[in-house]
C-alpha cells in the first residue's frame, strides 16, 4: 500500500472564549489491488468532515430530515 499525506491547521477566533482548531488536509492511499483513493477533509468545531468519490454521502433530504428533527426537539420526546 502506498500513503501519501498533507495537513494543516490553524486557530479560529484566537485570544477568545470562541477560539476554535481548524484543520484541513488531505491524504492518498493505494490499496492492495491498485486502486487509488484521495480524501481531503476538515476538522473544526462542527467535527471530522471527510470528502472523496468513493465515500457516501447524505442526502438532501435525509440533510432536511434530520435539521427538522434539531429543530425540534419538543416532538421527539426530549
Amino acid at each position: 500500500m502506498n500513503l501519501s499525506a498533507q495537513e494543516y491547521g490553524y486557530l479560529n477566533n484566537a485570544g477568545t472564549d470562541q477560539g476554535t482548531l481548524n484543520v484541513r488536509g488531505n491524504y492518498n492511499y493505494t490499496d492492495n489491488d491498485g486502486n487509488t483513493f484521495h480524501i481531503s477533509y476538515i476538522a473544526d468545531e462542527n467535527g471530522f468532515q471527510p470528502k472523496g468519490a468513493h465515500l457516501p454521502t447524505m442526502s438532501a433530504l435525509i440533510k432536511k430530515i434530520l435539521q427538522y428533527i434539531a429543530e425540534h426537539p419538543e416532538e421527539n420526546g426530549e
